[in-house]
């Protein structure tokens, strides 16, 4: 018997040696490539990856990734990339995945972070159901700047976008640091279980509209920030959630009620709109026109119904 246990502990560490090695001698350069055209071929962005290798205990690294949408127009770069994959989780029947992500917002200056894991049921994936049980979101001063160009460029370029307002989300930015953290625990199976807060913020943050397509000034935000709770099932924000700044408030209150079918939650928001000085002047137009009353720079807008096909009134 003691014998048997020696030659099953030599195959196993054999075994482990075996996989470490291949883990560690993997052809990452191949796989940067790969991923690369096939992330290409997917969404339509140009990915181009500095350097990949492994990380350890278990998972890959990259450096110097630039993403660049499909009309060429704006990109993006990440000063590094990691994702890992917790071998401990798994014996115990999950699937744990963790990225992190680190940005910088300028020459010289030092990268935020921003930390990302999900933890998934190891039955529950065997099943075909993808909703994680926890979603925790952790970041520290991670640059907003690149990542909201990105996206504002990539919605204006895109198939479905509004010719009218295209020119205008390519003028407008957010400059600022991204800082707070989601703590969910979440349950597909009996969503009123749900439990979970998040208090997220942006730093230094400013509204750009300084283009000369605009001609408005800038509005920098005295407050940035997003507060939540999530209890039997339902996320409720706190009173005063949202952004202020100089001539702009936009605060948002309500609550969703969550679904196992996440685009099924039903939503009771309101949305409160306020425009004071130079963008009441020159927006409060626009805003008229929405409400099809004259709204003196003020307006509330009450949502409600489900996500995926939500009701909209304005008052």
């Amino acid at each position: 018997m003691k014998k048997l246990l020696h030659i099953l502990l030599f195959v196993g560490l054999f075994l482990f040696s075996f996989a470490l090695f291949l883990f560690l001698t993997f052809p990452y350069e191949v796989l940067k490539e790969s991923l690369s055209a096939e992330i290409a071929q997917s969404t339509g962005f140009n990915v181009r990856i500095g350097e990949m290798g492994a990380s350890l205990p278990l998972g890959i690294k990259a450096k110097d990734i630039k993403i660049e949408n499909a009309a060429g127009n704006s990109s993006m770069t990440l000063t590094s990339m990691s994702a890992n994959v917790s071998a401990l989780s798994f014996l115990m029947g999950k699937v744990r995945a963790e990225a992190a992500f680190a940005a910088s917002s300028g020459i010289g200056k030092e990268p935020g972070e921003m930390d990302i894991t999900l933890d998934f049921g190891l039955l529950d994936l065997i099943k075909g159901e993808a909703m994680p049980r926890r979603f925790q979101f952790v970041s520290d001063k991670f640059p907003i700047d690149q990542l909201v160009a990105f996206a504002l460029s990539t919605a204006a370029s895109g198939p479905n976008a509004n010719q009218m307002v295209a020119p205008l989300m390519t003028a407008i930015g957010i400059t600022g640091a991204l800082t707070g953290r989601m703590d969910f625990d979440l349950n597909s199976t009996n969503p009123t279980q749900s439990a979970g807060s998040m208090d997220v913020k942006l730093v230094n943050a400013t509204l750009m509209l300084d283009h000369p397509s605009i001609g408005l000034q800038n509005q920098t935000f005295k407050t940035a920030e997003i507060k939540a709770q999530v209890k039997n099932g339902v996320l409720e924000f706190a009173k005063g959630s949202g952004f202020v700044s100089q001539e702009l408030s936009i605060l948002t209150d309500g609550k969703v009620a969550l679904k196992a079918v996440p685009t099924a939650s039903i939503l009771d928001l309101q949305v409160a709109v306020q425009l004071d000085g130079d963008l009441k002047e020159k927006l409060g137009v626009v805003m008229d026109m929405a409400t099809g009353k004259s709204a003196e720079g003020k307006v509330t807008m009450q949502v409600r119904g489900p996500m995926e096909q939500p009701n909209v009134q304005t008052f």
